[in-house]
């Protein structure tokens, strides 16, 4: 199960503003605040409120042994060093852990072990009274979960690639326009900007979609020099398959070619073959 967003003509992702997106009108062609729906700080529970389908609650694992010190040993060492950073705080945990007595250790290890036997035992439990509905609504909630945590790998690498961003819809200049001449922040107008533009004259809607036309097209031979870049740096993954397509030598498309031309006669021969029977 996906959750679907409507995309606009210019963007293949919403717009999101504070707690809110935009999306487009797909007749006009110009993004429109037509639809401002909250947005969830996290889609995922956003899925789950979507879905009336109620689940069992499912028991924790137990924190392992050095979790567990850190979770009742991390408040003290703040306490006695409030002038170091979490993570300073957390590394000078892991080092204490390290130097830690034997005989500390093997209490956390034996607390962890009773309570794993424990959480497997639960865990079973939890497992047998759950119906065929309920477990096929929790693998579509992991595969969301997981596409999730893969869009925003994806997304941090781009970045790190420095993909070019993509440039503001027609509706989005106005709206920047109007945010400049009112001196207020885009979220605080966007029902207000939305109302505008709808009665906004053809002329001056025009003027903004050629604008937002002339960056498209400036930001769509960005996109084509970076990944000739990444495609000689052999960042392959973060290249459109159309561009690898195009950039594929011309030897190699004609074996392709020819690959599929074979499948294509046998599977022609095959169904003649079946007629004549």
């Amino acid at each position: 199960m996906r959750i679907k967003m409507i995309s606009s003509s210019i963007f293949s992702k919403p717009l999101y503003f504070g707690k809110h997106f935009i999306t487009s009108n797909r007749n006009t062609g110009f993004l429109t605040p037509k639809i401002v729906t909250p947005l969830l700080s996290n889609p995922f529970s956003l899925l789950k409120s979507q879905n009336t389908i109620k689940l069992p609650e499912k028991p924790k694992k137990p924190l392992t042994p050095f979790f567990k010190y850190l979770q009742e040993y991390r408040p003290i060492t703040q306490k006695e060093h409030p002038q170091l950073k979490l993570t300073e705080i957390i590394k000078k945990c892991s080092q204490d852990w390290k130097n830690v007595h034997s005989t500390v250790k093997e209490k956390y290890e034996t607390e962890y072990r009773e309570e794993l036997n424990a959480y497997v035992k639960k865990h079973l439990e939890y497992s047998v009274k759950l119906t065929e509905e309920q477990r096929m609504y929790i693998k579509e909630l992991t595969e969301e979960k997981r596409r999730m945590v893969e869009k925003r790998k994806n997304k941090k690498l781009l970045k790190e690639l420095n993909k070019p961003k993509k440039p503001p819809s027609a509706f989005l200049i106005f709206l920047m326009d109007q945010a400049k001449i009112q001196n207020r922040k885009v979220n605080e107008l966007m029902k207000e900007a939305g109302m505008l533009w709808e009665n906004l004259d053809e002329s001056v809607k025009l003027r903004y979609s050629n604008q937002a036309k002339l960056a498209l097209a400036s930001y769509s031979k960005q996109v084509e020099d970076w990944e000739s870049k990444m495609l000689l740096e052999g960042n392959t993954k973060v290249i459109r398959v159309k561009t690898l397509e195009e950039k594929r030598p011309a030897s190699s498309k004609n074996t392709k070619n020819s690959k599929s031309e074979k499948t294509s006669l046998n599977k022609k021969n095959n169904k003649d073959k079946t007629l004549d029977e």
